[in-house]
């Protein structure tokens, strides 16, 4: 056996030692992670990085006398709110380095409420510096009045004595809000400054409650008001990345397919939708993953179109700061006639302490057309009643009219649905090719209501035969299916039951519906109330009815009331641009449905139509109609057509027009045009790219084959003498059985030589 050599034994022992020592020193580097009061003391007495696990209330101020880096995270640090703690202040640092870093300005921070100032820094022989990265941090400050006069309230307090090292604040971002209040009077002084006394104050970036402009570092490139309210701060990054650059156009704009906003016109919804595109969230409320954009509304500049923008990461961290210029590219000539369109709408309603607006009717059959075309779930969808909800509007053919059947879907992203009624409300967007072009708040209400003619028994079986019927006349038979519910009473108290479990639970979990009926749950219901707008002289005995639609029950009331008997609806749309028009009066056609246009102009698919037409010239339109609301194009009608106008340009006026279809197989298919008021009217029952021209006198492919089958009919009843020795015309056919002969010769003699082999 070989001896160790010593020296590897030592190297090896040397080894060893470092390796015990390693762990020793990771953990001395660990940030230290704390959830209570007495556990941040003791870090913060220590120094270093210091990371909370849930808010903390203190009841003492945090003395910092070592270099700590704070981390707040998504948690708060208070103390003397809302616990009555009286504390000269919440954080005070002396001849130490405090970093204070937060997960985004979300409501997170420091915050103090006492008689003193949230930061008080000790100006030293050292230096005492605080950097504050992000986060909410607020100074609610209580003054006791009495005989002294009330110094102004500061978030942020300098003390410094003569040859001391004046204290350095940096703010790169976070919002700031202190605010003063006398405990006497009980009166807010509105004096609360954010820093006050000697010391360097360097705002990088910032939100503040108060004007800090007379704090304000060179540094600090931007400052704006925002409505006279609060003030930002920011710092304009020295260099773009490549990331941010992505989302630039080549001047280095930011190009939207929004309109430019008037002077006096709110940013809100405006920005709301760049956010939408370009921030955390999408339209659904979920958090996208990656870097996101951060538009300041209170930097935006109404003359240039400029604001400010920062690329912020998951973390709520701004990375750069840049000052951009929009590009705003929509069709000015749509604008114009969207302007238009708003200023015939009704004005919203003024209800003193909030502005409501106006609504529009959604009518009865406009209603079971509404269920109809709605979208249910199918597993993929977790929010199915926003989705239906909100779109309400678009059934409206009261809207349509104002709108001038125009092809702009409303989608008020905010719908309520109750038992006897839905409604819609909110700002909604005026939408075209992807560009919004306006917003304009809306609304639409429709009462679960079918009206039939006066006379009808006030039974539920004549009141149940005439709906039926009605409704039937309109969407055809087995569409809809209604069926008495029960009294208003046993409807109305069966939802509540329902509805309420949670609460009546906790009485007898077990209850059935007679049982709670009994019981000490049950409510004392207004019936007229419960249905206050929608009929009229409602009691308990009214009769209900309901109808299921793909597994969804809706509940009904029927009323005879011949002037409410609203005409049946019938589709209608029309492109803004181009001003092709739809309309049937089929009522498969879901009324939210909207007409998009193409208009082809050039191309392979334009010049290959034109060749199977025969002409050099036409106006070819690629059609298509999508609803929204069931997320689907309607294509073809089994029974039942689609009138579409076209507008005649100039071009082809006073000539015998016709619409062409040229299918996958270049067949083509001529539809005969009326022409009346400028534009050219065809009937079709499916949509896809047809085409205005003057009628080709050149055969189309369809009359080349028709007459191609009718020249081989002709050459079949035909009986052709045989050829004449001699004759010219039999010579193909000699040299092909000449040519199959020799192959029948070959193949023999292969054949017999390999028989003879064997």
């Amino acid at each position: 056996m070989r001896k160790i050599n010593g020296k590897i034994i030592s190297v090896l022992v040397a080894v060893m030692l470092l390796l015990s020592v390693l762990p020793i020193s990771a953990l001395a580097d660990a940030p230290a992670v704390v959830g209570n009061e007495q556990e941040l003391l003791t870090a913060v007495s220590n120094g270093g990085t210091i990371t909370l696990k849930q808010d903390i209330n203190i009841t003492n101020p945090l003395t910092v006398n070592k270099d700590v880096v704070l981390n707040l995270g998504k948690y708060s640090i208070r103390l003397g709110i809302g616990d009555n703690v009286d504390a000269p202040t919440a954080i005070r640092v002396s001849g130490a380095v405090l970093t204070v870093n937060c997960d985004g300005s979300n409501g997170h921070g420091v915050q103090y409420g006492g008689a003193g100032s949230t930061f008080v820094l000790i100006g030293t022989d050292t230096a005492t510096k605080l950097i504050i990265n992000d986060g909410y941090h607020t100074a609610n400050t209580a003054w006791l009045g009495f005989s002294q006069p009330v110094s102004p309230a500061a978030l942020i307090i300098s003390r410094c004595n003569a040859g001391m090292i004046k204290p350095e604040i940096v703010l790169n971002g976070g919002q700031y809000f202190s605010s003063a209040y006398d405990s006497v009077t009980q009166q807010p002084l509105n004096n609360g400054a954010v820093f006050s006394g000697e010391g360097s104050f360097i705002i990088k970036a910032g939100t503040f409650a108060n004007n800090p402009q007379a704090n304000l570092d060179s540094d600090s490139i931007c400052f704006k008001e925002q409505y006279g309210e609060n003030y930002i701060a920011l710092a304009e990054s020295a260099q773009t990345s490549a990331e941010f650059k992505e989302i630039l156009n080549d001047n280095n704009d930011l190009t939207v397919n929004i309109y430019k906003p008037a002077q006096n016109e709110s940013l809100d919804y405006f920005m709301e939708l760049l956010s939408y595109k370009y921030g955390q969230y999408d339209l659904n409320g979920n958090i996208k993953e990656g870097n996101f954009l951060k538009f300041y509304t209170e930097t935006y500049d109404y003359n240039d179109g400029s604001v400010y923008v920062s690329l912020m990461n998951e973390d709520q961290k701004a990375l750069e700061t840049h000052k951009i210029k929009f590009d705003f590219n929509y069709n000015q000539a749509i604008k114009d006639d969207v302007d238009k369109i708003i200023e015939s709408m009704p004005e919203d309603v003024d209800m003193g302490n909030y502005i409501e607006p106006y609504c529009y009717t959604v009518t009865d059959l406009e209603f079971i057309g509404y269920l109809l075309a709605c979208k249910y779930d199918d597993g993929t969808d977790d929010d199915i009643s926003y989705h239906n909800e909100s779109r309400l509007i678009n059934f409206s053919s009261e809207y349509k009219k104002y709108i001038g059947y125009k092809n702009f879907g409303m989608d008020p992203r905010m719908g309520y649905a109750d038992l006897f009624c839905n409604s819609c409300a909110g700002i909604a967007t005026f939408e075209y090719g992807g560009t919004v072009y306006a917003a304009k708040n809306v609304g639409a209400i429709a009462n679960h209501v079918i009206y039939v003619p006066d006379g009808t028994a006030n039974t539920k079986d004549a009141l149940l035969t005439a709906a039926q019927q009605r409704i039937d006349g309109y969407f055809g038979k087995d569409k809809v299916i209604l069926e008495y519910a029960g009294t208003l009473s046993e409807v109305i108290l069966r939802d509540h039951y329902n509805s309420t479990v949670d609460e009546w639970s906790q009485w007898n979990p077990n209850a059935t519906f007679e049982e709670w009926l009994a019981g000490p749950c049950c409510p004392v219901i207004d019936h007229n109330e419960s249905v206050n707008g929608v009929v009229a002289n409602a009691n308990e005995n009214t009769p209900c009815f309901k109808t299921k639609i793909n597994g969804i029950t809706a509940y009904l009331l029927i009323e005879s009331n011949t002037a409410k008997m609203a005409e049946p609806p019938t589709y209608q749309n029309i492109d803004i641009l181009t001003e092709v028009s739809i309309e049937s009066d089929n009522a498969s056609v879901p009324l939210d449905t909207l007409v998009q246009v193409e208009k082809i102009t050039s191309g392979d698919e334009y010049d290959k139509i034109l060749k199977a037409i025969g002409t050099e010239d036409g106006e070819i339109f690629d059609i298509k109609l999508h609803s929204a609301i069931g997320d689907k194009y309607i294509t073809k009608l089994d029974n039942g057509k689609f009138q579409v106008k076209i507008p005649v340009p100039k071009k082809l006026e006073g000539k015998n027009l016709v619409v062409y279809y040229v299918d996958a197989d270049n067949k083509v298919t001529e539809h005969e045009v009326t022409v009346k008021d400028g534009f050219a009217s065809f009937t079709t029952d499916h949509f896809s790219i047809y085409t205005l021209a003057e009628k080709s006198t050149t055969p189309t492919e369809e009359t080349k084959q028709e007459e191609t089958k009718n020249t081989e009919t002709q050459t079949e009843t035909k009986t052709e003498p045989l050829p004449k020795a001699g004759d010219s015309s039999c010579l193909p056919l000699l040299l092909a059985l000449a040519f199959v002969s020799a192959c029948l010769l070959f193949s023999t003699k292969a054949v017999l030589k390999k028989s003879r082999k064997n």
